[in-house]
């Protein structure tokens, strides 16, 4: 009754999310229990599927998941949207290949990713088929024809007022991972046969490679005059001046990374390898951030894969090396502003955990107490005052306060939670070896190698008692023993 007469005319409804039981009962009905229990079983899948628009991507890779081929987040999207474009194709309600199809995606995805626009309405669609399509679509019917395509796309969900938008930001992700594989030139075979397969203009030539944008709008192009290619064997990488258009505009986001990672050949390294010397000798503004990502895909895919390489006046901004083997690596006068490397520490000397084993306290010859989170591996608090290598560390059994023995004679206590120190312990005359709380936290002790174990009231601060008599260095002290 409130329609218009104006188009676009439809209704929108927002559906809640699924729970896992709901899940369970749509998987069941397409698939075998074995299935419906690997999918239930992988978080990200189970995630994905909550969402109903969503859940019928999981549905639609369920025969490839049967098949036994492989699973990951990248996999899932790749069957869904192969199946869903290949049904339209055979169903004869296009106008455009599948190559066709899924360029503009990517390219529309990569553009709402880096704008933060995730909408383009229906009067855009023409402009946005003109610019990646051109001669193709000169006239006025063709441009109908690819108009009337690309809005059909089922990954995008059209609002009241004709606005298109993404049915799962993860979506976009995807097309963006999938536009930078190719564009880099390291899109793996089950992925670049995405688009190989449905090559309908093809000639009898051997297999060349292409650029990812090349090949798209050439294919386009070819088709439109009844003219023939040679097959697609594989995606090489776009030149420098492409890249930073788009791979090398920002630092890689963790969801597009994630994504992009599964889709990495197993030859990737070596074109990898080769974009990063091409930034050596280049300014920030020629490079952006393409030699930062690239070196952190390269090591995320292989951590040694820098090795002995010469990578000296490159351009690598913001590139991830934790954790990665660098010997021998050459980075004289390379431009590394913002990477992060892995932690330098002095060599640890004492770790232990908090009474709940959340956390975990490590000492150091630097003297410097650290708080880690155990289930992550997260580094949360740095507490620094020790003057000298750091031998031991203890919680109390509240897990409240922590005691530190360092070689410069003293002991502090710090509060957990805010990484203040306390109380400073003063009295050994040489360094303190051990420090051990009682059953109740209300005493310290500790053992030095000054041959006497001090016991100390900590709300206090102060020595209650030395036992002497010791013949050597105490190295540990607790449980009611003395080990010397």
């Amino acid at each position: 009754m409130v329609l218009t007469g104006e188009t676009p005319q439809f209704e929108v409804l927002e559906l809640e999310k699924f729970n896992d039981e709901q899940i369970g009962q749509a998987l069941s009905f397409q698939t075998e229990a074995a299935t419906v229990e690997k999918v239930m079983g992988n978080p990200q899948l189970l995630d994905l599927a909550r969402r109903p628009v969503m859940t019928e991507l999981i549905l639609e890779a369920l025969p490839d998941i049967e098949a036994g081929k492989p699973v990951d987040m990248s996999r899932i999207y790749l069957y869904a949207v192969r199946r869903k474009i290949e049904r339209d194709i055979k169903a004869e309600r296009t106008f455009t290949s599948l190559a066709d199809k899924l360029y503009f995606l990517c390219e529309l995805s990569w553009e709402m990713l880096s704008t933060d626009q995730m909408s383009l309405n229906y009067r855009g669609f023409p402009d946005r088929i003109r610019s990646l399509f051109g001669s193709v679509v000169q006239e006025e019917k063709d441009l109908d024809h690819w108009h009337y395509d690309m809005m059909g796309q089922t990954m995008l969900i059209r609002n009241a007022d004709g606005d298109y938008t993404p049915a799962h930001r993860s979506l976009l992700e995807f097309f963006v991972a999938y536009k930078f594989a190719a564009e880099l030139g390291v899109l793996a075979a089950d992925f670049t046969e995405l688009v190989a397969p449905e090559q309908s203009c093809v000639n009898d030539a051997a297999p060349q490679s292409y650029t990812w944008s090349n090949y798209c709008r050439l294919q386009a192009h070819k088709r439109n005059k009844n003219e023939l290619i040679a097959p697609l064997k594989g995606f090489v990488a776009e030149d420098l001046d492409q890249l930073l258009q788009s791979f090398g505009q920002a630092p890689l986001t963790k969801a597009v990374m994630d994504l992009l990672l599964p889709m990495v050949s197993e030859t990737g390294v070596l074109p990898l390898l080769e974009i990063l010397a091409a930034t050596r000798g280049k300014t920030e503004t020629e490079v952006g951030y393409v030699g930062g990502n690239a070196a952190t895909l390269l090591l995320k895919k292989d951590k040694t894969a820098l090795e002995g390489k010469d990578l000296s006046s490159a351009v690598i901004l913001g590139a991830d090396f934790t954790n990665a083997t660098l010997r021998h690596v050459n980075l004289a006068e390379a431009n590394l502003a913002n990477s992060a490397f892995t932690k330098i520490f002095g060599s640890v000397r004492s770790v232990v955990f908090s009474p709940d084993g959340k956390l975990l306290a490590t000492g150091d010859s630097d003297g410097v107490v650290r708080l880690w989170e155990a289930s992550s591996g997260r580094e949360i608090l740095t507490c620094k005052g020790h003057t000298n290598v750091l031998e031991s560390v203890a919680f109390s059994p509240d897990g409240e306060i922590l005691a530190s023995g360092s070689y410069d004679k003293t002991i502090k206590l710090w509060d957990v939670k805010t990484g203040e120190c306390l109380k400073v312990l003063r009295g050994h005359t040489e360094s303190v070896m051990f420090v051990t709380f009682n059953s109740d936290g209300n005493l310290l002790a500790s053992g030095s190698f000054d041959r006497t174990v001090s016991l100390w009231d900590t709300r206090r601060g102060e020595c209650l008692k030395t036992l002497q008599h010791h013949t050597k260095g105490l190295f540990w002290v607790g449980g009611g023993n003395c080990i010397i």
